[in-house]
């Protein structure tokens, strides 16, 4: 059995999130953002290793960006670990120059953690075109260290998890600008939108 399974999305589109997390010799790393989706990654993760018992040194990764991790991400991860009483020893932040383009930023700090972590995994979704103009993610091939688990879902699952997981106070603790700033005009924004308007909840945080 699955340690977490689960089904999500609108009526007209659901989808089944499976998520296990077996045991590892080191560390397993989570790349957390500051947006919705690392948070119900970071979060679901570390419950699965809480509730059964599997022992495993969950160690949240963060890029430090002007556009939100730099207080969205901490903030975050503040904020699940003491709502699962299990405080993280260890933050792992990275601090780019900041000429070097978000996706390039990624590139380096999947590249560097690997030499650390047993395990990668990192909250890519599914993006639709209208919200991906001009946007270039770097998304690494998924191996037996790098692993998608939410790959196959839209923003309105990712809305729907979080309810589902009673944890709707990530709402207002995150952030889905490209800019950091709540535009409401660039793609992430507008995908986030979209999401809370297709699940028909409210976003406390736009």
């Amino acid at each position: 059995m699955l340690p977490f399974e689960i089904e999500l999305g609108p009526e007209d589109d659901k989808r089944l999130l499976s998520l296990s997390l077996p045991k590892f010799s080191k560390p397993v790393g989570v790349m957390v953002s500051g947006g919705l989706d690392s948070a119900a990654l970071y979060y679901i993760l570390k419950k699965i290793n809480i509730d059964f018992n599997i022992g495993n040194e969950i160690i949240p990764i963060v890029i430090l960006r002007e556009e939100g991790s730099k207080t969205h991400a901490i903030n975050v991860i503040h904020y699940i670990d003491n709502s699962l009483n299990q405080i993280s020893n260890t933050i792992k932040q990275y601090n780019f120059d900041n000429k070097i383009q978000p996706h390039l930023e990624v590139k380096l700090a999947v590249s560097i953690s690997l030499k650390h972590f047993e395990k990668l995994y990192i909250g890519v979704i599914q993006t639709r075109k209208e919200h991906a103009i001009d946007i270039i993610v770097y998304t690494p091939q998924e191996t037996n260290k790098i692993s998608y688990p939410f790959a196959h879902l839209e923003k309105s699952h990712i809305v729907d998890l979080i309810s589902k997981l009673n944890q709707t106070k990530l709402f207002g603790l995150t952030i889905s600008c490209d800019k950091g700033t709540n535009c409401k005009n660039c793609n992430g924004c507008r995908e986030r939108a979209w999401g809370f308007k297709t699940m028909r909840f409210q976003d406390c945080n736009m």
